[in-house]
């Protein structure tokens, strides 16, 4: 085997890791929505049952959950965020050694697009918004209890 062979072989392999890491994140997203929408669902039920006293402590104490899974859920965003970076800089380099850098030529052009979003900055919105509705539970749940 040539040492452009070679090289063409390990390309395959680290876009094929690139592409596993990618489905990884998106069922990770699968999951956090999942235990969150489970959450929600419960306060729905709770609420309907109308149990008092109770109900505000137990809103409160999924309101709790729900905002710290939340960030939790931001936190590993991130994290796939950098890991992602950093395979593609990876890849750049390996690109560096072949005819054509196909990774590196999109995202120079969509570095220059002004109307791209980049998957994470989008992504991010997502947990934001639930923080919001759980936090809201939170502020409805203290009050009732403090009337």
């Amino acid at each position: 085997m040539t040492e452009k062979e070679n090289i063409l072989e390990i390309y395959k392999l680290h876009v094929e890791m690139i592409d596993r890491l990618s489905s990884r994140r998106s069922s990770m997203n699968q999951y956090y929505i999942g235990i969150l929408s489970a959450l929600i669902g419960l306060i729905s039920m709770l609420n309907w049952i109308k149990i008092s006293y109770w109900g505000g402590i137990t809103n409160i104490l999924i309101g709790s959950i729900g905002v710290i899974i939340c960030f939790i859920w931001k936190i590993n965003i991130q994290s796939y965020k950098q890991l992602s970076s950093a395979k593609f800089r990876v890849l750049d380099k390996i690109e560096s050694k072949l005819e054509f850098q196909f990774y590196k030529d999109e995202w120079g052009l969509l570095k220059n697009s002004k109307k791209y979003k980049t998957f994470t900055s989008i992504e991010k919105i997502i947990p934001m918004l639930m923080v919001i509705r759980f936090l809201a539970l939170l502020v409805i749940a203290l009050i009732s209890l403090i009337n």
